[in-house]
């Protein structure tokens, strides 16, 4: 069911700046009574069970991808994220999860367009974000604002200085390469991760010019997390505005 195999929840790194409140949920169906709060699933599609929605409730586009995918594994992973998705949004607004709609931004970041006949006098609005990795699926969830959020499993065999040099300033190159290859590795995904966080926000993609995270507005938040999985080790990032 979800996340809640874990042993431990992953923890979000905080400080004494820290502004956002962040819940972090154990199941699709918990209540997300903090409306101030940024709400957080985290779920393994390896073992995540999808009765609840089959292949005939996913709309044609998500059907698409779905047969797309070469790999049988993929398939399941990728029903599986819709399905989680799903569940989690239709819990929250109080919509059958089968008949929830989507659509995309001006910028291309997905949003629910609810259904007209929802029977709902005015469905909570909110604002999510996606990313998965290998079978690790991330979903944040605000109600005041936006969300961006991407977690990356650590690939030591990444060729990621050669990303980096594409990407990051001279001083954070220079960082990597002081650092040994095992540490070297998960500090290059903690400084994409809080990249891609930043662009999943208001949908922009990879368009960051620097990584050096000055940020204008006062009321942006950037906070990383790290957390291993079947003995892999997860980077992520969540940016709130």
């Amino acid at each position: 069911m979800g996340w809640s195999s874990c042993k431990a929840k992953p923890m979000i790194e905080t400080s004494e700046f820290m502004k956002t409140r962040m819940v972090v949920h154990e199941l699709p169906d918990e209540p997300t009574m903090d409306s101030k709060a940024v709400h957080i699933w985290f779920c393994d599609l390896d073992r995540y069970g999808i009765s609840k929605i089959t292949y005939s409730a996913l709309s044609a586009s998500e059907l698409e991808r779905v047969k797309r995918l070469k790999s049988l594994d993929n398939r399941r992973r990728l029903v599986s994220r819709f399905t989680f998705v799903r569940n989690v949004l239709g819990n929250i607004v109080d919509i059958d999860p089968a008949v929830l709609e989507f659509c995309q931004s001006y910028r291309g970041k997905p949003q629910l367009a609810y259904p007209a006949n929802a029977n709902k006098e005015k469905p909570r609005k909110l604002d999510f974000s996606i990313s998965h990795t290998e079978n690790i699926l991330a979903l944040a969830v605000v109600f005041d604002g936006t969300v961006g959020i991407d977690i990356e499993a650590v690939r030591t065999d990444l060729e990621f200085f050669d990303i980096a040099m594409a990407h990051f300033t001279m001083e954070n190159l220079e960082l990597l390469r002081s650092m040994s290859s095992n540490k070297a590795a998960i500090t290059f995904h903690r400084l994409w991760t809080r990249r891609e966080a930043l662009a999943k926000m208001d949908g922009s993609g990879i368009v960051w010019q620097s990584d050096s995270e000055s940020m204008t507005n006062l009321d942006l938040a950037l906070y990383s997390f790290q957390f291993k999985r079947d003995n892999k080790e997860i980077v992520g990032a969540l940016a709130r505005n």
